[in-house]
């Protein structure tokens, strides 16, 4: 079950050396290697929740076919609200209505309360047609996936409370608005290497379009986020005044690194640094700019 070899001794102590693995992967946002792992445990009630996220993941991630199929064998024998909700969505988008609409009024017969599954669920089926959401920190990775298959833009706070297992799929999905996206791969920067293209194709595509790099710097100033940190890389790399544009890479770099993001901000600026002129710049500049390097 991985590669750190288990402690030698009984069956508890083998147990909680998995489960504090489990944890530890959990909270470093690897959720590849956590799936690797989660994948090899047996269900039971000891391992309810991993399993949980194991058919969120492959829900997340597109494969609906092999969660679907896991879906509808557990949720014979496990009554709890979660399988039955995947179940009624599993059978919903096979095209068996009726029997979805079954097992939902069966749930809610006894006592099943969930009104941003059944507005989505009902979206589903055409029998609406608007999301509405009242309580944004109830949203559940479930009700994401049912959005994202009905194209409903899924807005940061859709996902805000979330945790770090499951930043990584969620910025695979297809409908997340600009702002949603931006956040989820900040969040990602603070634990996680992200490729710097990755940051730059997403930065086109979340910043506002405003280049005025005193205004954006005010909105960062306010609030560090992944819009404004967009916003801020745009103003900068349209700027015509090299000088300008050196002596405002290098403050924001100061900046970000008091934030703990010297290496992400380096790897986005220092080849923006490296394009310059050297020979424009004053030697203030360059010796600024070679300490960076």
């Amino acid at each position: 079950l991985g590669s750190s070899n288990p402690p030698i001794g009984n069956s508890d102590n083998i147990i909680k050396f998995l489960e504090t693995r489990l944890l530890k992967i959990k909270s470093s946002g690897n959720s590849k290697k956590l799936y690797q792992l989660v994948s090899q445990l047996p269900q039971g009630i000891r391992w309810k929740f991993w399993k949980r996220w194991q058919i969120e993941y492959e829900l997340i991630n597109r494969q609906d076919k092999k969660a679907c199929q896991s879906i509808n064998e557990i949720s014979k024998i496990n009554t709890d609200n979660f399988w039955q909700m995947a179940r009624i969505f599993c059978l919903a988008i096979d095209g068996k209505v009726d029997q979805s609409e079954f097992v939902l009024d069966l749930i809610k017969s006894r006592g099943f309360i969930d009104k941003i599954f059944e507005n989505l669920f009902q979206i589903i089926i055409d029998n609406e047609k608007t999301f509405n959401s009242e309580n944004d920190n109830k949203i559940q990775p479930l009700h994401v996936i049912m959005m994202d298959s009905l194209k409903i833009p899924i807005k940061a706070n859709y996902v805000a409370h979330f945790g770090v297992e499951y930043t990584d799929s969620l910025l695979s999905l297809t409908y997340l608005t600009p702002n949603a996206r931006s956040f989820l791969l900040d969040k990602k920067l603070n634990y996680s290497f992200v490729n710097v293209n990755q940051i730059i194709e997403n930065y086109k595509s979340v910043a506002d379009g405003n280049i005025d790099f005193k205004e954006a710097l005010s909105s960062y100033s306010k609030k560090p986020n992944g819009l404004n940190r967009a916003n801020i890389w745009l103003a900068v790399i349209s700027m015509k005044d090299e000088i300008k544009k050196a002596e405002t890479i290098i403050s924001f770099v100061k900046l970000e690194t008091k934030n703990g993001r010297f290496r992400d901000i380096s790897d986005l600026y220092i080849p923006v640094l490296e394009k310059i002129d050297q020979s424009s710049l004053t030697k203030e500049l360059n010796i600024s700019i070679n300490k960076l390097m």
